[in-house]
Protein backbone atom coordinates (compact mmCIF):
# COMPACT_ATOMS: atom_id res chain seq x y z
CA UNK A 1 0.00 0.00 0.00
CA UNK A 2 1.58 3.55 -0.79
CA UNK A 3 1.30 5.45 2.37
CA UNK A 4 2.29 8.90 3.07
CA UNK A 5 3.63 12.58 1.32
CA UNK A 6 7.40 12.50 0.34
CA UNK A 7 9.20 15.36 -0.79
CA UNK A 8 12.19 14.01 -3.01
CA UNK A 9 15.16 15.80 -5.01
CA UNK A 10 14.98 15.45 -8.99
CA UNK A 11 18.76 15.06 -10.34
CA UNK A 12 19.71 16.44 -13.43
CA UNK A 13 19.33 12.58 -15.16
CA UNK A 14 15.84 12.76 -14.11
CA UNK A 15 16.19 10.54 -11.21
CA UNK A 16 14.62 10.39 -7.74
CA UNK A 17 14.84 7.63 -5.30
CA UNK A 18 11.32 5.81 -4.72
CA UNK A 19 11.05 5.54 -0.86
CA UNK A 20 11.62 2.09 0.41
CA UNK A 21 8.37 1.42 1.63
CA UNK A 22 7.08 2.09 -2.01
CA UNK A 23 8.85 -1.03 -3.52
CA UNK A 24 7.44 -3.71 -1.89
CA UNK A 25 6.25 -7.78 -3.15
CA UNK A 26 2.51 -6.80 -1.83
CA UNK A 27 1.54 -4.82 -4.74
CA UNK A 28 4.39 -5.86 -7.34
CA UNK A 29 6.45 -2.50 -7.51
CA UNK A 30 9.60 -4.24 -6.05
CA UNK A 31 11.16 -4.52 -9.31
CA UNK A 32 9.44 -1.68 -11.34
CA UNK A 33 6.79 1.33 -11.86
CA UNK A 34 3.88 1.28 -14.14
CA UNK A 35 4.04 5.11 -14.43
CA UNK A 36 1.78 6.90 -17.12
CA UNK A 37 -0.41 10.94 -17.16
CA UNK A 38 -2.69 10.50 -14.24
CA UNK A 39 -6.70 10.40 -15.63
CA UNK A 40 -7.88 13.40 -13.62
CA UNK A 41 -5.10 15.00 -12.41
CA UNK A 42 -2.11 17.24 -14.34
CA UNK A 43 0.60 14.66 -12.58
CA UNK A 44 1.85 11.06 -13.12
CA UNK A 45 0.28 8.38 -11.81
CA UNK A 46 2.29 5.12 -10.79
CA UNK A 47 2.25 1.35 -9.03
CA UNK A 48 3.22 -1.82 -9.17
CA UNK A 49 2.07 -5.11 -11.26
CA UNK A 50 -1.32 -4.76 -8.66
CA UNK A 51 -2.23 -0.75 -10.23
CA UNK A 52 -1.46 -2.34 -14.33
CA UNK A 53 -3.50 -5.60 -13.86
CA UNK A 54 -6.35 -2.94 -12.23
CA UNK A 55 -6.26 -0.77 -15.65
CA UNK A 56 -6.05 -4.27 -18.09
CA UNK A 57 -9.21 -5.36 -16.13
CA UNK A 58 -11.28 -1.77 -16.60
CA UNK A 59 -10.26 -1.91 -19.90
CA UNK A 60 -11.51 -5.79 -20.75
CA UNK A 61 -14.71 -4.57 -19.54
CA UNK A 62 -15.11 -2.49 -22.52
CA UNK A 63 -16.52 -3.55 -25.52
CA UNK A 64 -13.39 -4.64 -28.01
CA UNK A 65 -13.08 -1.54 -31.19
CA UNK A 66 -15.62 0.96 -28.95
CA UNK A 67 -14.29 4.57 -28.88
CA UNK A 68 -14.08 4.34 -25.23
CA UNK A 69 -11.76 1.45 -24.74
CA UNK A 70 -9.24 2.88 -27.33
CA UNK A 71 -9.40 5.89 -25.60
CA UNK A 72 -8.63 4.54 -22.15
CA UNK A 73 -5.87 2.32 -24.06
CA UNK A 74 -4.23 5.12 -25.42
CA UNK A 75 -4.35 7.27 -22.32
CA UNK A 76 -2.69 4.78 -20.35
CA UNK A 77 -1.09 2.07 -21.93
CA UNK A 78 0.28 3.61 -25.11
CA UNK A 79 1.53 6.78 -22.68
CA UNK A 80 2.90 4.83 -19.82
CA UNK A 81 6.65 3.99 -19.17
CA UNK A 82 7.60 0.91 -17.05
CA UNK A 83 10.46 1.70 -15.03
CA UNK A 84 13.23 -0.07 -13.31
CA UNK A 85 15.26 0.77 -10.52
CA UNK A 86 18.82 1.26 -10.54
CA UNK A 87 21.07 -0.03 -7.34
CA UNK A 88 20.00 3.19 -5.16
CA UNK A 89 16.07 2.71 -6.28
CA UNK A 90 16.10 5.38 -7.99
CA UNK A 91 13.66 5.54 -11.17
CA UNK A 92 14.20 7.58 -14.02
CA UNK A 93 11.73 9.53 -15.38
CA UNK A 94 11.28 10.45 -18.85
CA UNK A 95 11.86 13.41 -20.41
CA UNK A 96 8.48 13.92 -22.57
CA UNK A 97 6.68 13.23 -18.70
CA UNK A 98 9.11 15.70 -17.05
CA UNK A 99 8.45 18.40 -20.18
CA UNK A 100 4.54 18.00 -19.78
CA UNK A 101 4.33 18.18 -15.91
CA UNK A 102 6.79 20.86 -15.15
CA UNK A 103 8.85 18.20 -13.39
CA UNK A 104 12.40 20.33 -13.04
CA UNK A 105 14.23 19.95 -9.49
CA UNK A 106 11.60 18.26 -7.03
CA UNK A 107 8.95 15.84 -7.00
CA UNK A 108 6.11 15.12 -4.37
CA UNK A 109 5.26 11.60 -4.31
CA UNK A 110 1.75 11.78 -3.10
CA UNK A 111 0.58 7.82 -1.63
CA UNK A 112 -3.12 6.86 -2.41
CA UNK A 113 -3.15 3.41 -1.28
CA UNK A 114 -3.18 1.24 -4.23
CA UNK A 115 -1.22 3.79 -6.37
CA UNK A 116 0.95 6.89 -5.85
CA UNK A 117 0.94 10.66 -7.43
CA UNK A 118 4.39 12.30 -8.86
CA UNK A 119 3.66 15.79 -8.53
CA UNK A 120 5.80 18.90 -9.79
CA UNK A 121 5.60 21.19 -5.99
CA UNK A 122 3.42 24.38 -7.14
CA UNK A 123 0.75 22.57 -9.07
CA UNK A 124 0.28 19.85 -6.02
CA UNK A 125 -0.06 22.74 -3.49
CA UNK A 126 -3.37 24.02 -4.96
CA UNK A 127 -5.30 20.34 -5.65
CA UNK A 128 -3.86 19.38 -1.92
CA UNK A 129 -6.03 22.55 -0.29
CA UNK A 130 -8.94 21.49 -2.52
CA UNK A 131 -8.17 18.26 -1.43
CA UNK A 132 -8.33 18.97 2.14
CA UNK A 133 -11.48 21.08 1.79
CA UNK A 134 -13.35 17.95 0.13
CA UNK A 135 -12.42 15.70 2.79
CA UNK A 136 -13.81 18.00 5.40
CA UNK A 137 -17.01 18.45 3.54
CA UNK A 138 -16.71 14.83 2.96
CA UNK A 139 -16.29 13.81 6.50
CA UNK A 140 -18.94 15.79 7.60
CA UNK A 141 -21.91 14.64 5.01
CA UNK A 142 -21.09 11.59 6.52
CA UNK A 143 -21.17 12.55 10.11
CA UNK A 144 -24.66 13.84 9.05
CA UNK A 145 -26.15 10.69 7.43
CA UNK A 146 -24.84 8.70 10.83
CA UNK A 147 -26.65 11.17 13.04
CA UNK A 148 -29.67 11.04 11.19
CA UNK A 149 -29.53 6.74 11.23
CA UNK A 150 -28.62 6.46 14.75
CA UNK A 151 -31.97 9.41 15.49
CA UNK A 152 -34.35 7.82 12.99
CA UNK A 153 -33.83 11.18 10.92
CA UNK A 154 -34.41 13.83 14.03
CA UNK A 155 -32.18 16.87 14.68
Amino acid sequence: MFLSTFEKPLDSKRRFVVPADYRNVEDGSQDELFVFPCLSEPCLEAGGVALKKEYEAMVAKLPFGHDSRKSLTLKVFAQSRTLAYDTAGRITLPDAMCARFGLRNEVILVGMMDRFLIWEPEAYQPWAEKMERLADESIAALANVEYARLTGGES
